[in-house]
């Protein structure tokens, strides 16, 4: 009922309802609507920055073929529409299947490798030892001794301590809000706005009319989601085709006429980070 309220909604306002309707029908969503002030800006000095991230892992053997064939669409799509991309890498799942893996990594510098740890364990219940341990098996396969940006599995956050003496300093918060980055305490975390799935119905609608809200009100759009959770009745090719690509087209169409900045998760930390030391 929720789904298909916001869904008739964002097909016929595309994201330009008044302020007061639009915070009501996305806190039934429940999606927080915080607009930045007017005036702020994002990399390049557009009113408007979009990320997507991505949690490339399996925790489940039968998720494996479809990690697998997503994340070689995922890459075709990105090249197609110059797509910069957050890959939050499982380590267990590079190592067991490295070769998708290895084509996000010779994909080139437009993609950010994150960590979303080795064995994809509970964060917030972890010891510091225990996530300083795993931390280090994760850079051992993976490299990533610069990396910044860490995803939390299961969205548990916690042990944020730990993860800035880690050198870690950009995260993915749970809480879904279309709003500016949050900084405190030394990390930057990018809210999430959506998540993608098979299951999604009016994606497309919904997807337009929350980039025009972000762009609407100086915000980040962050799409998420998984390589093994993209596809249409079972077949990725066609979701590829009426998902993803209309998606990234109207990204790309925005960044072209100057609407928003497309960049990674760590770019836009940067650039937000930067912003709150010069002020």
């Amino acid at each position: 009922m929720l789904a298909s309220l916001t869904q008739s909604w964002a097909l016929r306002t595309q994201g330009f309802a008044p302020l007061g309707v639009t915070k009501r029908l996305l806190g039934i969503a429940g999606i927080t609507l915080s607009p930045a002030y007017e005036g702020r800006t994002y990399p390049g000095g557009k009113r408007a920055a979009a990320c997507v991230s991505l949690d490339f892992d399996v925790t489940r053997e039968s998720r494996a073929d479809a990690n697998h064939q997503g994340t070689h669409l995922l890459l075709y799509c990105g090249e197609r529409f110059e797509i910069p991309m957050t890959w939050a890498i499982c380590g267990m799942t590079a190592e067991k299947d490295p070769e998708p893996f290895e084509a996000i990594v010779s994909a080139g510098g437009t993609h950010e490798i994150a960590s979303h740890t080795y064995s994809h364990f509970r964060v917030d219940t972890a010891t510091p030892a225990e996530l300083e341990a795993d931390i280090e098996k994760w850079r051992s396969v993976i490299g990533g001794a610069d990396c910044r940006t860490f995803i939390f599995p299961y969205n548990k956050m916690g042990n944020f301590e730990t993860l800035k003496r880690l050198g870690f300093a950009n995260y993915r918060g749970e809480e879904r809000r279309v709003g500016a980055p949050l900084t405190g305490n030394g990390f930057c975390n990018i809210p999430p706005v959506m998540y993608l799935s098979g299951r999604s119905e009016g994606t497309v609608a919904t997807a337009k009319m929350f980039i025009n809200l972000c762009v609407r009100y100086h915000s980040v759009f962050h799409l998420w989601s998984h390589p093994w959770n993209l596809s249409r009745e079972g077949d990725p090719r066609a979701y590829t085709e009426h998902v993803l690509d209309p998606i990234f087209a109207y990204l790309r169409e925005k960044e072209d006429e100057g609407s928003l900045r497309l960049c990674t998760m760590a770019q836009l930390a940067q650039h937000v980070q930067g912003m709150a030391q010069a002020s």
